[in-house]
């Protein structure tokens, strides 16, 4: 799996990674794939849909 995290292993089927090198990429290459923001009561919030298909993708 290459999901551009450094991430090890701790058991089997199971990583760990840093959370901020890990959502700052997951939302990076979810912005160059196309997503897009809008706010929401002052917060940010992916598009339903696409966001879903984003985070699949990555996971797989």
């Amino acid at each position: 799996m290459n999901s551009g995290v450094t991430a090890k292993g701790y058991q089997k089927g199971l990583y760990v990674a840093d959370s901020v090198e890990a959502v700052s990429t997951f939302c990076s290459r979810a912005i160059k794939a196309g997503a897009r923001m809008g706010a929401i009561f002052g917060g940010m919030l992916l598009s339903g849909r696409r966001a879903t298909e984003l985070a699949a993708s990555l996971l797989d």
